[in-house]
């Protein structure tokens, strides 16, 4: 039966304002009416736009994918709108939304239409040809297969929509091109299987956002010029919150107007911002958004629903890394299988939040550390849910007593008082994880937590007296009270010096993460009794044990003056006896030992070097001689823990156990009875050493060959004995006879730049899976740069890694040995260490780094004393990511660098003093 004229005519005359109200696709983006996102309002999308500017035309097909709100639209039409349509480069074209429910002929009528917006004549024909009971599919095909166009489908839902789309139009070849818009990646790589004809629409990055917001609120940009300090920080909070999506940061900026006038209803503004646009009346299109999230949560598998609830856990801004939150979700119970298979249904969890957007890269991070976020718009309003959904509550600013305040998942943030009573008003016997962000309060350990399962400490804060912070006497507390944790996490708190026996009583553990603590040996009660561990992570770093040292200093009295020099021959051969005789260049430039290696480093750098590393070997003035003699000795070897020979016994029978490191296996007999038990851990998939050197190179090989099949990731740090002359050539990787075929990953690290590299030949290269090399040298004078950039020393994927000694370190007019050109690098990390050092690349610097690291240390109190001159000579920089405490005129200078190199790479200054 044909279809009305009117029904028709009405069509025509909705498909030529583009104002479809189905509720379904992403099309109207760049509209003007109903609040949504304009043109004039289009900021930050340059990269997204060039996507289709590279594109040959010989590219008939491309997909854009996002979620709701993120502008996937506007920037298809900003695209086509100026730089193709209006430069005739398509005959017609056509922007069709996808109707839901679907109707492939309705689809087509829509389609047909719209190759007339300005034609009404030949609008009008091809409705009455439809009235006749003309097919439109056909109409469709005849236009597309003899003319060159553009056609737009926005809002693409399903697979199988596309499957009867491209049988019905695009079965034969058509001229022109076309793109689909859709909000799913399954969707997008169905259509088509090339990722370089796909493109990811993400959220605007927070600069962008800011700006965008203060465009749309004239207001809020007037009451930020007067109260900088004040309200710029409320604006950011607010652009976290909308998450990056244009769509909800100009519907928040217009809403916000009338609260724009004063600080005061800003922050209300602010604090209730959910609220606010959940019943904002004038934005239809929010309404559609919120709609749309309800149905993606409700659409979620069962399995998956509890981990995206579980991520407001986490506060805004909050780097995630990956491996935390799997381990925690394994000890939650959210990956139902056991051992490696509860680590696998973790990955693939966290895969989907990735493709669900609700998870997304860090931009703050370098690209050699990646972490994770979670998108700010999702995180609130899986907060505003009912609490029956969400089984989350937080401790934020100033909260009031209530028996409400219930669940079983609590996280404290950092901003709350810390208010005792509110504490002890809570209902906390269903509690199964507590994770502490700030500061630490000892009313925090409560005998009410009867079920806890998570504690995770990592983002606790630290003060320079300790009196805030986690310490050891804190940790028997917790150990005493919560004897059924399955994870516990004391990443980053360097006042716990040592784990306590009585650990041993917590028989249920399967994760335990001491990274970054000042611990220096397992017990063995950890490892004899606690045979359900599957993960154990503990050990530092240098950069990491030097900071926490100067902090220390900077909080207590003038250190007295240095022993004397008998004294320190005394330290010396008490290092180098039996224990420890391989203490290499590294030690001798952390102990002051004055070698010739380290024999330009001046007496005023040898004295503060020591100082620090004493203050850090001595961080307890309680501890015994027999720990201050392996606190020394470790950080001379590479750092990491020790295992004791009681521990090391035991070690075998872990036999859950998938992740170990870092452990310091230079400590004689003990060690090699360690690399022995290694066998036995046939489940192990990541394995992180120091203190490896020709006395254990033996036993390491044959505990990995034939007996680690599953061994994924291997992290070794080499030593060099004096003996040795510098020489790495003992590390033959050809003596592991059967290599691991699973393996992935093979980090090799260097304590110095000396003239040789380890034997890794191509036999690593015929596994199954490529593994990925990765080889980190450090670099402390111009005698290392020159050793390092020859043609036979280095490669594109090792990662130097420079502390500088000396006041001047130059790169670029050190020839290299051999007389070759230096080679390219991907990374470049410095580490100034409280040396006061200024590095210069200079016009005949002819190797290449991608990505420079540069962590200021906080011995100088921010005034940051390495300074890096000559940028503009790296000619393929892209990216300088900052860390550590620096001072503004050190950002300002690496700016004013940057401004004029070709490639103007991006600087991300992560924290600041």
């Amino acid at each position: 039966m044909p279809w009305p004229w009117t029904y028709f005519w009405n069509l025509g005359q909705k498909m030529t304002k583009g104002s479809d109200r189905c509720g379904c696709s992403d099309g109207g983006d760049n509209r003007k009416e109903d609040g949504e996102f304009e043109l004039d309002n289009f900021v930050g999308r340059s990269d997204e736009m060039d996507f289709f500017y590279r594109r040959s035309p010989d590219v008939k097909l491309l997909c854009v994918w996002g979620i709701a709100g993120v502008g996937k639209s506007a920037i298809v039409r900003e695209s086509f709108h100026g730089k193709v349509i209006t430069g005739g480069h398509y005959i017609m074209h056509s922007w069709v939304d996808v109707p839901h429910p679907f109707d492939l002929t309705d689809l087509c009528r829509r389609l047909l239409l719209n190759f007339y917006p300005d034609n009404l004549e030949a609008k009008e024909t091809a409705l009455i040809s439809m009235m006749e009971g003309k097919d439109p599919i056909q109409g469709c095909c005849k236009i597309l297969r003899q003319n060159n166009c553009l056609v737009v489908i926005d809002g693409l839902q399903s697979k199988h929509d596309w499957d009867l789309i491209k049988k019905a139009l695009f079965s034969q070849p058509v001229r022109g091109r076309t793109v689909v818009i859709t909000r799913e990646e399954s969707i997008a790589t169905y259509c088509t299987n090339k990722k370089d004809e796909i493109l990811n629409v993400k959220g605007l990055k927070d600069d962008l956002a800011l700006n965008l917001f203060k465009k749309i609120n004239l207001k809020a940009e007037k009451l930020s010029q007067s109260f900088p300090e004040v309200v710029e920080p409320i604006l950011k909070h607010i652009m976290s919150k909308c998450g990056g999506l244009p769509e909800v940061i100009v519907a928040a900026g217009k809403i916000a107007i009338p609260y724009s006038e004063r600080i005061s209803s800003l922050e209300l503004f602010n604090a209730e911002l959910m609220e606010i646009l959940e019943n904002s009346l004038s934005f239809p299109r929010l309404k559609g958004i919120f709609c749309w999230m309800q149905s993606y949560f409700d659409a979620c598998s069962d399995e998956l629903k509890p981990c995206i609830f579980y991520m407001s856990v986490f506060p805004m801004d909050q780097s995630i890394r990956q491996r935390r939150l799997l381990r925690r979700w394994i000890a939650e119970g959210y990956s139902s299988c056991g051992g490696g298979g509860a680590a696998e249904k973790g990955e693939k969890l966290f895969s989907e939040l990735m493709k669900l957007s609700i998870l997304y890269l860090d931009q703050r991070t370098s690209s050699t550390t990646k972490s994770w976020m979670v998108n700010g718009f999702f995180r609130e309003y899986i907060k505003s849910r009912p609490m029956e959904d969400n089984l989350v509550f937080a401790l934020e600013g100033g909260c009031s007593p209530s028996s409400r305040l219930t669940g079983q998942h609590l996280t404290i943030s950092s901003c709350w008082d810390r208010d005792e009573i509110v504490f002890n008003s809570m209902d906390l016997s269903r509690l199964r994880s507590l994770t502490v962000f700030g500061k630490w309060v000892p009313f925090l350990v409560s005998d009410k937590m009867k079920v806890l399962r998570v504690l995770d400490l990592e983002g606790t804060s630290r003060t320079s007296d300790g009196t805030a912070s986690v310490t050891d006497d804190v940790l028997e507390k917790i150990v005493k009270q919560f004897r059924r944790l399955k994870f516990m996490s004391l990443r980053g708190c360097m006042e716990v010096t040592r784990l306590p026996d009585s650990l041993g009583a917590m028989t249920q553990l399967e994760t335990l993460d001491a990274r970054h603590t000042s611990i220096v040996e397992l017990p063995p009660a950890i490892i004899t009794k606690l045979h359900k561990l599957q993960y154990i992570r503990a050990g530092t770093t240098k950069a990491r044990r030097l900071q926490a040292a100067t902090r220390a200093a900077a909080a207590m009295p003038p250190p007295p003056p240095p022993p004397p020099p008998t004294t320190t021959t005394t330290q010396e051969e008490d290092i180098h006896s039996g224990r420890s005789s391989f203490v290499g260049v590294k030690a001798a430039a952390a102990l002051g030992v004055v070698q010739r290696a380290s024999s330009r480093i001046t007496g005023a750098l040898k004295n503060r070097v020591h100082a620090l590393v004493e203050s850090s070997s001595s961080s307890s003035w309680w501890e015994s001689k027999k720990q201050r003699r392996r606190r020394v000795r470790v950080a001379a070897n590479g750092d990491g823990v020790e295992i004791v020979r009681a521990a090391a016994e035991g070690i075998g029978k872990l036999t859950e156990l998938h992740t170990l490191g870092v452990v310091n296996i230079a400590g004689g007999k003990d060690s090699l009875l360690l690399l022995k038990e290694l066998e036995n851990l046939t489940q192990l998939r990541k394995l992180g050493l120091t203190g490896i050197n020709s006395k254990n190179w033996k036993g390491l090989c044959d505990a990995i060959s034939g007996h680690l099949p599953h061994l994924e990731s291997l992290s070794l740090q080499l030593l060099v004995l004096q003996e040795n002359a510098g020489s790495y050539e003992f590390a033959c990787f050809d003596r592991i006879s059967v290599l691991p075929k699973t393996l992935k990953r093979l980090k090799v690290l260097y304590t110095s730049s000396r003239n040789s590299v380890a034997c890794i030949r191509q036999t690593w290269t015929r596994l199954p899976d490529p593994v990925c090399f990765q080889h980190e040298w450090r670099v402390s004078t111009g005698e290392d740069i020159g050793m390092l950039f020859s043609r036979d020393m280095l490669r594109s994927s090792d990662r130097p890694h420079v502390q500088p000694v000396e006041e001047l370190l130059t790169f670029g007019h050190v020839p290299t040995p051999d007389g070759s050109e230096w080679r390219p690098v991907e990374h470049l990390r410095f580490d100034c260490h409280g040396i006061r050092s200024r590095v210069t690349f200079g016009r005949a610097t002819f190797f290449s780094v991608e990505t420079l690291n540069i962590n200021c240390c906080r011995s100088c109190g921010g005034s940051s004393c390495l300074w890096i001159d000559g940028l503009r000579y790296l000619h393929g920089l892209k990216e300088i990511c900052v860390t550590g405490e620096y001072s503004s005129s050190f950002a300002q200078d690496l700016r004013r660098q940057l401004d004029k190199h070709a490639n103007h790479p991006e600087l991300k200054m992560l924290n600041s003093s």
